[in-house]
């Protein structure tokens, strides 16, 4: 009984596949019924794909723009602390080149104002850390030793004198640092046009 009935239903799909090998083929032998089936099992398949594709779309669209908007966001942060940190070494120059303590006021108020938004831009660009994080904590390290030079040579400058304030900055082991964050910029320069290519070689895809 089993085997009758097993034969019977491979039977039954044998003819089902045959009818729509000769439907395939052109051969109009399948019924209405059949054929309405056959239309709407394709138009399912056919409307799957393109949701399954649609949802890829939105995905890759949706990381693209993150990329994006993160790498351009860096590099922004990247241009404004470089500027930031050439504007404070141009106010400790000023602050050398005072007559006393009196003219040195000036350059201290502008150094100490810029180290602040120095501190406020490293801490903008955490957002926009990610496979750079160790590259990031070792410049945020030197940022934060940076500052905390200049605010003790506005100290030297105000409280004893200019020349004491250019032998505390003016010195190799100041250089030495500005020119580890140099380093440090240039590299983390890299890391964000590298992503950022990379975000337009995923646009790309997507496309």
């Amino acid at each position: 009984m089993d085997a009758a009935a097993l034969g019977s239903g491979l039977d039954a799909g044998t003819k089902l596949l045959k009818k729509f090998a000769r439907f395939a083929r052109g051969h109009d032998t399948l019924s209405v019924a059949e054929k309405v089936y056959s239309i709407a099992g394709f138009l399912a398949i056919v409307t799957t794909f393109l949701l399954v594709m649609s949802i890829q779309t939105v995905r890759l669209q949706t990381t693209y723009r993150h990329m994006h908007a993160s790498s351009a966001e860096a590099a922004i942060n990247v241009g404004r602390i470089n500027a930031l940190i050439y504007a404070i070494v141009m106010e400790s120059r000023g602050i050398y080149m005072s007559a006393d303590r009196g003219s040195v006021k000036p350059f201290a108020d502008g150094l100490v104002r810029r180290n602040r938004e120095l501190a406020e831009a490293v801490k903008s660009m955490e957002r926009t850390v990610g496979d750079d994080a160790d590259q990031f904590a070792t410049f945020r390290q030197r940022i934060a030793q940076f500052i905390g030079f200049r605010q003790e040579l506005v100290r030297r400058g105000l409280e004893v004198s200019p020349a004491a304030a250019r032998e505390w900055g003016d010195n190799d082991a100041n250089r030495t640092l500005r020119n580890k964050l140099n380093s440090d910029l240039e590299a983390l320069e890299r890391i964000y046009r590298r992503r950022a290519s990379e975000a337009d070689e995923l646009a790309h895809e997507n496309r």
